[in-house]
């Protein structure tokens, strides 16, 4: 009888023990769905601000193109190269711009890993540079290039945004 009471006592145990491990899994699972869901929402907050970044340089582009054609039939090909070599430059940030939004926007592995703290401030600061513009702020950073942290790369991004956001 005591055998039989110790086994019924352990598998009951055993399927406590089991359904507590199946709720903290899901718990993390809705966690990190929470932090994706943050993460979409302020994404799409910054939608204008990254919207009026990438404005800026496609109006440019369309008005150095203009250029590039006159000064092309104007048979001056020094000055058209500049043109050719701006474009290419704004052709880059608005690819950095692109990148940047897609890390961003990509749910985190969950695995901590050495990030480049400058970096990824760097990161946070090109998303939220219309915001900078819009409040006439000018954020100076003092981070030493080896400044590194044990981290997921993509959360500490979006901290880092948050922070800036929020004190913005």
């Amino acid at each position: 009888a005591r055998t039989a009471d110790l086994r019924a006592a352990n598998q009951a145990l055993a399927q406590e023990v089991s359904q507590r491990a199946r709720t903290e899994r899901e718990l993390r699972e809705a966690q990190s769905e929470l932090v994706q869901a943050a993460k979409m929402a302020l994404l799409g907050q910054m939608a204008a601000g990254v919207t009026h970044e990438l404005n800026q340089p496609l109006a440019a582009m369309r008005a150095l193109m203009d250029n590039l054609q006159a000064l092309l039939a104007a048979g001056r090909p020094e000055q058209a190269l500049e043109n050719v070599q701006l474009v290419t430059q704004l052709v880059d940030r608005m690819g950095r711009i692109t990148l940047q939004l897609r890390n961003f926007s990509r749910k985190s592995p969950g695995d901590a890993e050495p990030v480049a703290l400058r970096s990824a401030l760097d990161d946070a600061l090109l998303l939220l540079e219309q915001l900078q513009r819009s409040q006439r702020v000018a954020v100076q950073l003092e981070v030493p290039a080896q400044a590194w942290v044990m981290f997921e790369a993509v959360r500490l991004q979006q901290v880092l945004v948050n922070l800036l956001r929020n004190a913005l």
